[in-house]
């Protein structure tokens, strides 16, 4: 049992008599009980301030290596490739009215939507969620901007298509490298 002193507890004196009670640098390891005239007396022995540094730090270490993020999933790594083909293709057809595709924009919505969905319920996964939230908000300049401008607007350019294509493919492959970066990872082998 390791304690650090209070002023109630009974400590040990010094060389020259003086009680320990007020020092708060120095740390006691409470050591086996043992009776005197039916008193339980306790012996208390010090550790060193660099010993109980030590032991902290390693504590603190070990609080550290713990995983902060979410173990590798290939569901989740499958899941982004396919969204990634499957939404630069539709991305090509904003040059035709919007009300010819609307089906198809609707279905890849949704899609996208299970996908966040997913990430969202993995336990440590926020940097995940995080990028898909702004793959998908509309108000943002990725593919959920790009399908909201494309349904206000009717129909969008070639130049701007192409340039959209560019920027989305590149929140995918960021997506795409975050999962992929937790194979490495102790935790690998998730869902």
């Amino acid at each position: 049992m390791i304690f650090l002193p209070s002023l109630k507890t009974p400590f040990p004196s010094d060389s020259r008599g003086r009680s320990r009670r007020w020092s708060c640098f120095h740390v006691y390891i409470h050591r086996r009980p043992f009776c005197s005239n039916g008193v339980m007396l306790f012996y208390y022995s010090k550790i060193s301030r660099s010993s109980a540094v030590l032991a902290l730090c390693v504590c603190s270490v070990i609080a550290a290596c713990s995983p902060s993020i979410a173990p590798y999933s290939f569901h989740a790594y499958q899941q982004v490739v396919e969204l990634k083909v499957n939404s630069l293709d539709p991305m090509q057809l904003a040059e035709l009215p919007f009300s010819e595709q609307v089906k198809s924009v609707k279905d890849l919505r949704s899609r996208l939507s299970k996908a966040y969905e997913f990430a969202r319920g993995r336990p440590r996964n926020d940097h995940s969620t995080k990028q898909w939230e702004i793959m998908i908000d509309p108000e943002a300049h990725l593919l959920g901007g790009f399908l909201t401008r494309w349904e206000e607007q009717g129909h969008l350019s070639q130049s701007f298509i192409t340039e959209a294509q560019s920027i989305v493919s590149g929140g995918f492959d960021a997506i795409i490298g975050l999962e992929s970066g937790k194979i490495g990872s102790k935790q690998g082998g998730g869902s």
